[in-house]
């Protein structure tokens, strides 16, 4: 039964416990630190199995499934215990990764980024950060990253990402709309993912420094037939960024599709030495 349920468990018992004995695709989740830690997990709608106390094991899937999560199987920690299938339990600290960043920005970074050899200083300046995830994996991979989001809870769990991943990320919180809010430097990489706001294209064209690049990943018009989003200004027409970026050189403008089915935009462009913009 085990072997063919979830991708990956949460074993919201304790730390103790779970040093003493868990699933090697699990990873440690405490109850109630998970409701704060939602942007560690895989994007809903992943196959989960949970691990918790009795007493808490009925709160713990219901609000995951109530975040959209398909709860494959649960266990009480007293079922747990009592598993008798050899080798199907490991010992140790380790916990299991389940976030990743946008898949775009792993390709670009590996594709074109990483190979580029003008980029020598990598600051990367990520507008509309959300949970932080983009953010902490540049981090990760050597760049000084600048995050901003205009939500107070959203940059907590943004620092408690980093924090338990073991990187540093320079974190804003204000509003984008605001000239105060937006650093007066220029980036190697400025990034907007899963966020659109068009007021800051003319930010995004004169601090991105000559050479570096432009990166964008969000919903494209025909999004609407889904129900999410709704609001157009959430929602990029095609062609649009390759004519708001007309000046920088376009390395990839593509439209694909997540695993919902939504259609998405994304967006790599370079802006040209001689762009004086």
């Amino acid at each position: 039964m085990l072997n063919s349920v979830p991708l990956a468990w949460l074993d919201c018992r304790s730390a103790q416990d779970y040093s003493a004995g868990h699933f090697p695709n699990a990873a440690l989740f405490s109850w109630p630190e998970l409701q704060h830690r939602l942007n560690e997990l895989p994007a809903a709608p992943a196959n989960l199995g949970v691990i918790a106390p009795e007493t808490q094991l009925a709160l713990i899937r219901r609000f995951l499934c109530e975040k959209g999560y398909h709860i494959g199987a649960c266990l009480t920690d007293v079922e747990f215990a009592n598993l008798a299938e050899p080798g199907l339990v490991v010992g140790g600290n380790s916990s299991m990764r389940l976030w990743s960043p946008n898949p775009f920005l792993e390709t670009a970074l590996n594709q074109y980024l990483n190979l580029e050899p003008y980029l020598t200083s990598r600051h990367a300046l990520d507008l509309g950060c959300g949970g932080g995830r983009d953010a902490v994996y540049l981090a990760e991979q050597g760049w000084q990253v600048s995050a901003i989001d205009q939500q107070a809870r959203v940059i907590e769990r943004a620092k408690t990402l980093a924090k338990h991943n073991r990187v540093e990320v320079n974190w804003r919180c204000c509003d984008l709309r605001s000239q105060d809010c937006l650093p007066n430097q220029s980036f190697d990489l400025i990034l907007m993912n899963r966020f659109l706001n068009r007021s800051l294209y003319p930010y995004m064209r004169a601090h991105t420094r000559p050479g570096g690049y432009v990166l964008i990943s969000t919903f494209v018009e025909g999004v609407e037939v889904f129900g999410s989003p709704k609001n157009p200004n959430l929602i990029v027409k095609k062609h649009e960024l390759a004519k708001e970026f007309a000046e920088f050189e376009v390395i990839v403008d593509k439209i694909s599709r997540i695993e919902d089915g939504r259609p998405v935009a994304s967006f790599l462009a370079r802006r040209l030495e001689e762009n004086k913009t």
